[in-house]
């Protein structure tokens, strides 16, 4: 795992790690940073605390295909 996002649901806060020594880091940074800011939206945003498994359910694959068509980001 290189990227992980957690909410604490206890005072309402978000955080996103990522892995300090990644191969191909700066091409990877983008891909990591946008699927881990992807699980923030749906759970801050949308207000889904649990979607799927790992949080990869239909509303995290609803932005993923969203994002590829817009803007050609595969997440």
């Amino acid at each position: 795992m290189v990227g992980k996002y957690l909410y604490y649901e206890n005072n309402k806060e978000s955080r996103i790690g990522i892995k300090k020594y990644i191969d191909d880091f700066e091409y990877r940074l983008k891909e990591i940073l946008i699927h881990e800011m992807v699980h923030m939206y749906v759970t801050t945003i949308e207000g889904v605390k649990r979607d799927g498994l790992f949080g990869h359910g239909r509303r995290f694959r609803k932005h993923k295909r969203r994002l590829k068509k817009e803007f050609g980001l595969f997440i």
